[in-house]
């Protein structure tokens, strides 16, 4: 089924090298929260209790998505690009990928709420943010592949 066979060493580099790539919004995000626009902070237009909802609504989000993904395509289980999929060493990148996404995203997710009830910081909110662009990037990288199989399996389908 599948004519190259990936060497198992390399599955550690390929899950590491997700892990950093999907984290690359955090620079774009870094440049954003140090910079003030005009000697206003970025966020003092809006109270800390505001933008950690925003975080939490957004994390919840986000893990749906990625739930709501995965169940889509199930309904393409018995298709041959699944299949061939499944037969393949990258299904384990995959699932480790969309574990550690959803780990980041319950934990931010957590953080965000428990902000919601209390004042934090201007700090903490620029690093729950920092921390919000980093699930953004990790939600990115997890679904492309679960979209494109999608597609695939659809186009086969036909």
């Amino acid at each position: 089924m599948t004519s190259a066979k990936t060497p198992t060493l390399h599955l550690p580099l390929i899950q590491a090298s997700w892990v950093l790539l999907g984290h690359l919004p955090v620079l774009l995000a870094w440049l954003l929260v140090a910079a003030p626009l005009e000697g206003v902070p970025l966020f003092a237009c809006a109270s800390a209790q505001t933008v950690a909802t925003i975080v939490a609504g957004f994390c919840f989000t986000m893990m749906g998505f990625i739930v709501a993904s995965l169940s889509i395509l199930t309904l393409f289980a018995e298709s041959e690009a699944v299949k061939q999929y499944r037969h393949s060493k990258y299904v384990c990148t995959l699932v480790v990928h969309v574990g550690i996404t959803l780990f980041e995203l319950g934990a931010v997710f957590l953080w965000a709420l428990a902000s919601v009830v209390r004042s934090p910081s201007s700090r903490e909110i620029a690093w729950m943010v920092l921390a919000a662009a980093g699930c953004l990037g990790m939600t990115l990288f997890c679904c492309l592949p679960l979209l494109l199989l999608q597609l695939r399996a659809a186009r086969a389908a036909r």
